[in-house]
């Protein structure tokens, strides 16, 4: 496994490490420059009533992003009602002049 920010590989046996707690990629403890206190926070047993995560920064901005892809699908579910509802309405006004057209003749 290598590290997610500086790609160099992770020996386990030797180095700091911490994995992402979304996305499971591992990174250097020095690449985070995070202190022994901030470590041993993120490294609890995941079991624990901890509720504290870590999250590294290409998760964050994809979870940054949920808001605005909410406010996109909510959008055009809007707009896949008013087609829907538009549609319904044609169809009844076809269905109208069909049945005033078979009763003419």
């Amino acid at each position: 496994m290598s590290c997610i920010k500086c790609s160099i590989l992770i020996d386990e046996k030797s180095d700091k490490f911490i994995r992402c707690d979304l996305c499971s990629r591992f990174i250097h403890v020095v690449c985070l420059e995070l202190s022994d206190a901030e470590v041993k926070w993120f490294t609890l047993r995941p079991n624990s009533r901890r509720r504290i995560k870590f999250i590294c920064c290409e998760c964050e901005q994809n979870v940054n992003q949920i808001p605005k892809l909410i406010t996109l699908i909510n959008g055009w579910q809007n707009k896949i009602k008013n087609l829907n509802e538009r549609f319904s309405e044609l169809r009844n006004c076809t269905g109208d002049v069909a049945t005033t057209s078979n009763t003419s003749v």
